[in-house]
C-alpha cells in the first residue's frame, strides 16, 4: 500500500487491512506531544482514558499535523500499562505497539473520520467478538436447566426515587423523535402510533446524587439507554452525551 493513501473515513481503513473480524480495534487523536518514536516510527502512545483496555488489538494512531493532511499509523498493541501519579476519577493507560506503519492519510476532521469520535480523542472502531458458539457450549455443559412449569408470586418491597413526571415529558418532547446518543443510525422501534420509542436516561445517575432535572436528562433509543448503563465503555459513552447535547450541565 502508498504511504500516500487517502482514506476518508475510518471504515476504509478497517476494510482495507487484513486485520481479523473477532479483533479489537481503536482510534487515537494526538498531535504528537505524547507519542515515543523508535527512529521515524511509533512505539508507544503515551496516556489514554480506555475503560477496557484488554479490548485493544490494533490501535490506529491519527496524528494532527500543523501543515497537510493527519497521517494514519496502524500498530498492533504488545502491551499496556497503567499511568499512574495522575488525579483524575479515570483510568489512563499507555500503549506500546510493534510494526507501526504510515497506511496513509486522511484530510477529514477527527470527528468526521470517527463518525462522532470523543473529543477526548479515544475512539472504539471496532470491538472485540466472542464467538456465541463458544458460549452456547459452554452453558451447555452445565445443563439445561429445568425452570418451573407455574412460577409462583412473591410480593417484595423496595425504596424508589421519586421522579418528575415533567421532566420526563420535556426530555422526550425536546428529543422530537431521535435518540440524543445515537441520532438513530440504528433504525429505531416504532410504536403502535408510529412514533419513535425512547427512554429518559439521567446522565448523573439518580442513584449517584445526580438531579432529576432536564439538564441532566437524555432521550434514548433501548440500545444506547442499556449502553448507558451496562457497557464496559459507559464511561465514554458519557462524554459522548455531554459532547452531542450542550443543554446538558455536569
Amino acid at each position: 500500500m502508498t504511504k500516500n493513501k487517502e482514506f476518508n473515513d475510518y471504515l476504509e481503513v478497517i476494510t482495507s487491512q487484513d486485520i481479523c473480524a473477532s479483533s479489537g480495534f481503536a482510534a487515537v487523536k494526538t498531535s504528537g506531544a505524547h507519542l515515543e518514536f523508535k527512529g521515524d516510527t511509533p512505539v508507544s502512545t503515551g496516556k489514554w482514558k480506555f475503560a477496557a483496555p484488554n479490548d485493544i488489538d490494533y490501535l490506529l494512531i491519527f496524528h494532527v499535523q500543523t501543515d497537510g493532511p493527519a497521517k494514519l499509523w496502524l500498530g498492533k498493541v504488545t502491551t499496556f500499562e497503567k499511568v499512574k501519579g495522575l488525579k483524575s476519577k479515570y483510568n489512563f493507560y499507555k500503549f506500546n505497539i510493534s510494526n507501526a506503519e504510515l497506511i496513509g492519510v486522511t484530510t477529514q476532521q477527527w470527528k468526521i473520520f470517527t463518525n462522532n469520535g470523543q473529543a477526548s480523542g479515544v475512539r472504539y472502531l471496532q470491538r472485540k467478538a466472542v464467538s456465541p458458539t463458544s458460549v452456547i457450549a459452554e452453558k451447555m455443559a452445565m445443563g439445561i436447566p429445568p425452570g418451573n412449569e407455574y412460577p409462583k408470586k412473591i410480593c417484595e418491597t423496595r425504596d424508589v426515587i421519586e421522579r418528575c413526571e415533567k421532566v420526563k415529558e420535556y426530555a422526550l418532547s425536546r428529543a422530537k423523535g431521535q435518540c440524543q446518543g445515537c441520532s438513530n443510525s440504528v433504525p429505531p422501534l416504532l410504536m403502535d402510533s408510529g412514533s419513535v420509542f425512547l427512554e429518559v436516561h439521567h446522565v448523573r445517575f439518580l442513584r449517584d446524587s445526580g438531579p432529576d432535572t432536564v439538564h441532566n436528562t437524555v432521550a434514548l433509543c433501548p440500545r444506547c439507554h442499556k449502553k448507558a448503563h451496562y457497557s464496559c465503555d459507559r464511561q465514554e459513552f458519557m462524554e459522548h452525551l455531554y459532547e452531542m447535547n450542550d443543554f446538558l450541565v455536569r
